[in-house]
């Protein structure tokens, strides 16, 4: 999950201060200590200003401070946004995406639980048809036979109700995970 809302803030205020001060700046965003990492283990956002024609500066907004290309490149290998707009845009993406993954986690833990309680509830069944057809099948009909054929069909009926369940949670899966690749899609759209 990607999480760099902390230096969000910071980072808008000092965008701000920047142009308002007559510097062309941009926020940035990315990974300052991976070079290649992909948008989903961005975490940092800073902000470059041209303090020359075509001459960028990294302004750390969390620290304070200024990072030259030489101290670290990773500064000037970034996703820039012209305005904080833009870059708000992107941070209610990153929110949404967030979001959808916590609650797809969650989804997938109901699933494993679910999961469990079904096999566990279905090997039980299956215990009790073998037990029905070594004692009861082709047996006469006896109050035993009979009560057991009630706890089988009671069983059968909860498997059967879990079975259910687990489909329910399957489709929603199925649904979130959709919606987690079209706002993917969009965040990658956004910094294309």
């Amino acid at each position: 999950m990607v999480n760099l809302f902390v230096c969000a803030d910071m980072t808008i205020d000092v965008w701000n201060i920047v142009e308002t001060a007559g510097i062309n700046a941009k926020i940035a965003v990315g990974n300052i200590e991976h070079a290649d990492s992909k948008w989903s283990d961005w975490n940092h956002a800073w902000v470059l200003a041209e303090v020359d024609p075509n001459q960028w500066v990294a302004l750390e907004t969390t620290g304070g401070y200024l990072v030259y290309g030489d101290e670290n490149s990773n500064y000037y290998r970034a996703v820039c946004f012209d305005t904080p707009r833009d870059f708000k845009e992107y941070l209610n993406l990153i929110r949404d995406y967030n979001n959808k993954i916590s609650y797809c986690n969650s989804l997938y833990d109901q699933y494993d639980g679910k999961a469990a309680e079904y096999n566990r509830e279905s090997a039980y069944y299956s215990d009790m048809v073998n037990y029905w057809n070594t004692y009861y099948a082709g047996q006469p009909v006896s109050v035993a036979s009979q009560s057991y054929q009630s706890q089988m069909a009671a069983q059968a009926i909860r498997v059967s109700s879990l079975a259910g369940e687990l489909n329910q949670i399957t489709s929603t899966i199925n649904t979130e995970n959709a919606a987690l690749t079209r706002i993917g899609n969009q965040i990658v759209a956004l910094i294309s």
